[in-house]
């Protein structure tokens, strides 16, 4: 979605909207780089998609200035074991 004013060619507001589902295909994961233990993130978290949402506001000044502030949070929560010893982050 996109919303335009007509204020004049010199200043511009524009609104920028998007949601959908997100999901995780592979996430392996190892901190410490060096010495932690490999694991796959998706078998704790699972895989399923969830949804997420986007909204971004451009003020535009002139001919070559846009200032543009962006809201896209997104997290996935999940709970699981692991099957054997790990190490992570000590």
């Amino acid at each position: 979605m996109l919303i335009n004013s007509d204020k004049s060619d010199a200043q511009d507001i524009s609104l920028e909207a998007e949601t959908g589902l997100v999901w995780f295909s592979r996430n392996d994961v190892r901190i410490p780089n060096e010495g932690g233990t490999d694991f796959n993130m998706l078998d704790l978290i699972g895989t399923g998609s969830v949804p997420y949402y986007r909204v971004s506001i451009s003020f535009t000044l002139g001919e070559r200035h846009t200032i543009r502030t962006l809201l896209a949070p997104l997290s996935k929560i999940g709970t699981g074991s692991f099957e054997r010893e790990t190490v992570f982050e000590n």
